[in-house]
């Protein structure tokens, strides 16, 4: 199964590999933030923010990186689509 999901991950384009592990930087930070005891909640939002708000903003910037890699990504596929079925349409003689 991780071998699996290694794979899957290795498989995607660098931008959305990035926006993934952002994304789980700041899904780690978020469950940190709120599983930590009182105590520690508060030293923590020195860096995180009030209400661990620097971590939901990480995990949203980790989100958006992803969206931005996939929309790319479909755009380049788009490109090269276009750009194949043109060259077939020109004769043998060119």
């Amino acid at each position: 199964m991780i071998q699996r999901i290694f794979i899957l991950f290795t498989e995607l384009p660098g931008r959305m590999r990035l926006g993934v592990l952002i994304l789980a930087t700041g899904g780690t930070l978020d469950l940190f933030y709120h599983a930590a005891p009182v105590g520690w909640a508060v030293h923590l939002d020195r860096y995180l923010g009030m209400h661990g708000a620097g971590a939901h903003v990480v995990t949203l910037l980790g989100m958006v990186v992803t969206l931005l890699g996939l929309l790319v990504r479909r755009a380049s596929v788009q490109i090269a689509h276009v750009a194949d079925t043109a060259s077939e349409r020109r004769s043998s003689i060119e």
